[in-house]
């Protein structure tokens, strides 16, 4: 991504004469958007990257300024909020569930969530992404080891696996709203539940590499949080007050991260995280973003020419 995003800014500039680029990541492309800047302000020590592949990562001609809409600071880091950690068997995510963290089971406790049980809660999604992980390394390993030994059957040229993530929605945060308060509303349980089975959901389809790169708390790159102390351009945090798919502490993390004074939060209160139905909303997205340009010098403010007949 961040190979393609490099060719994409260079393109912007020297190609179609571009003075001034801007990157806006909404949502997952929030945390995409960051992590490509503080690379390209602070390329790796070597001149290749291994995510797992070994990708080339130095000379990404940074951008002027960033803009990040609704977003959450990482795949992994929100993907560690979601993922429902009553699952133990990956094949198999109704058998031998882990009572002790399962907000689906009738026995379970309601909202409001004491902070004891929240902390195990978090402690025990982490635990199976990194059982995921482990696997992960695992079949890479053996992938790896099977292609050096040669093979002339159909396996041959194997170098990943695709698998599914089966149960990816369980965030507490969503049925109790004194975790990480703001303007947004609490879902049913039964709600979150068909979420929680739907074929869309987070990181439902991965592959063995992906998961590395992407999903893995210990292995991904991409955490704005990391990448924004890097960073040394305007930045533009927008945060949507009604949004329960992204909680307020990402923005609030993502803004300390960033160390110098260019930089500038701003809340729409009572907007959702897709503006559906809420044009005034997205409205206040759209000036909050052209009234911050223009404050930062990232866009040309040219008057308006009439003509007469």
């Amino acid at each position: 991504v961040c190979v393609d995003l490099g060719a994409a800014v260079q393109h912007l500039r020297q190609t179609l004469g571009y003075a001034k680029v801007v990157l806006c990541g909404w949502s997952g492309g929030g945390g995409l958007a960051a992590t490509y800047q503080g690379l390209a302000e602070r390329p790796p020590a070597s001149d290749a990257c291994r995510t797992p592949d070994v990708v080339n990562l130095q000379g990404l001609p940074p951008a002027d300024g960033l803009v990040l809409m609704a977003a959450h600071a990482g795949r992994a880091r929100i993907l560690s909020e979601w993922i429902d950690p009553a699952v133990t068997d990956e094949a198999n995510p109704g058998v031998n569930r882990n009572a002790a963290v399962d907000i689906y089971s009738p026995a379970a406790p309601k909202a409001p969530f004491s902070a004891d049980f929240i902390a195990k809660y978090r402690a025990a999604q982490v635990a199976r992404i990194r059982r995921i992980t482990a696997w992960a390394k695992q079949r890479l390993q053996e992938l790896e080891a099977e292609a050096t030994r040669g093979t002339s059957d159909w396996s041959r040229g194997l170098r990943d696996v695709g698998f599914v993530v089966h149960c990816t929605q369980a965030d507490l945060a969503r049925l109790d709203a004194a975790i990480d308060p703001s303007d947004r509303s609490i879902d049913t349980l039964d709600a979150l539940a068909e979420e929680n089975h739907s074929p869309v959901g987070l990181a439902r389809f991965t592959t063995l590499r992906s998961w590395l790169s992407q999903w893995s708390l210990d292995d991904s790159q991409a955490d704005a949080v990391d990448a924004l102390r890097n960073v040394s351009v305007p930045v533009l945090l927008v945060v949507n007050g009604a949004d329960t798919l992204v909680p307020p502490a990402h923005a609030s993390d993502m803004f300390a991260a960033i160390t110098h004074e260019r930089k500038h939060i701003h809340t729409i209160r009572e907007a959702s995280h897709y503006y559906f139905g809420q044009p005034a909303a997205m409205a206040e997205a759209v000036r909050t973003c052209h009234t911050w340009l223009q404050k930062e010098g990232l866009l040309e403010v040219r008057s308006e020419v009439s003509t007469k007949d």
